[in-house]
């Protein structure tokens, strides 16, 4: 008797394990959406351009939010936190569903003046501002003062996002040849999304010399992909 109780316990075990690595992994897609394509290059070969061109060569491409990021300094009252800070457009937010528990999300005027605000994890604004509330406070990003307009939830990771054009205005030039670290692309037709990204990658290529190292993300394909290991694991 004993043996078969530790033997249904072990099993019971087994598939609560299973299932919840597979609902976190539908979760984490979920953060992604779905509908998203992320693209990026090894060697920063994706500019501004890119995302201005692409909607055009791709008609399934409903938004295209270029980003820029990096590990950076930030500084609150009451600490220091090296964390990663994402330079987006106001599209980010959509493509991402993002929304904030206080205040607001980055949006179209702040991509067009340049605003140096920013929007936090609520992690980090613990981190910086203990029990204090963020919103409208000053917090130092490098050797840059930011507001911060809103506090979005946490996501797995700490970070903070700034309108790409305050960070770029700090960079020799703001043209269409300006160098990005990614292209967060929300397609809106689902069931074309698997065809999007070989589609991305040939209008890529028109722009520029062949060149086969596009990393290209899709949110569907990895969460797909991911519970088939958790059913292989299951059975």
């Amino acid at each position: 008797m004993a043996g078969v109780m530790l033997a249904v316990a072990v099993a019971l075990t087994t598939f609560a394990v299973n299932e919840g690595a597979r609902r976190e992994a539908l979760r984490e897609a979920e953060r992604l959406g779905l509908n998203t394509i992320i693209v990026r290059h090894p060697r920063r070969a994706l500019t501004l351009g890119d995302a201005e061109r692409l909607p055009a060569l791709v008609p399934v491409i409903g938004a295209v939010s270029p980003a820029v990021e990096a590990a950076a300094s930030i500084a609150g009252p009451l600490s220091v936190q090296s964390t990663r800070v994402a330079g987006v457009t106001s599209a980010y937010g959509t493509i991402r569903r993002l929304t904030a528990v206080d205040g607001r999300v980055l949006h179209a005027g702040d991509d067009a003046s340049g605003a140096r605000v920013c929007v936090v994890t609520a992690e980090l604004a613990r981190r910086l501002f203990g029990y204090r509330r963020p919103v409208g406070e000053a917090i130092r990003i490098g050797r840059d003062w930011y507001t911060v307009v809103g506090v979005m939830p946490d996501d797995g990771a700490s970070q903070a996002l700034v309108p790409l054009s305050a960070l770029l205005s700090r960079r020799p030039a703001h043209e269409p040849g300006q160098q990005v670290d990614a292209l967060w692309i929300e397609v809106s037709g689902g069931s074309m999304i698997r065809h999007t990204g070989s589609a991305i990658r040939r209008a890529l290529g028109r722009t520029r010399t062949r060149d086969d190292g596009y990393e290209i993300v899709v949110a569907r394909d990895l969460a797909a992909a991911r519970d088939r290991t958790q059913q292989m694991f299951t059975v």
